[in-house]
């Protein structure tokens, strides 16, 4: 159960109330997610809180919601830039 004390020593009321609703409630009652699932995703936060105090010196205690939202939205940016470099751009009325 050490996995699981990582995401809860995040110490933002906010994103603690979010990462444990998103693993508690969503992902098995909305989602339907199997408890394999739901693991898999608790152990992908605990290792990117991991990353976090690893390669980016941002200790747990210090992570925050609006931190936390940013750093995703520029990695997943980067990644859809990537992806989407290739490929010809369509209009939507065409």
């Amino acid at each position: 159960m050490g996995k699981k004390a990582a995401v809860l020593k995040v110490r933002d009321p906010g994103l603690y109330r979010l990462m444990k609703n998103f693993l508690t409630v969503y992902l098995p009652d909305t989602k339907q997610k199997s408890p394999h699932t739901i693991q898999a995703y608790r152990d992908a936060l605990n290792l990117y809180m991991g990353f976090l105090d690893s390669a980016k010196s941002v200790k747990l205690k210090d992570v925050c919601i609006s931190g936390f939202v940013q750093r995703f939205m520029k990695t997943y940016e980067k990644k859809a830039q990537k992806i989407n470099a290739g490929i010809p751009h369509r209009h939507p009325h065409l």
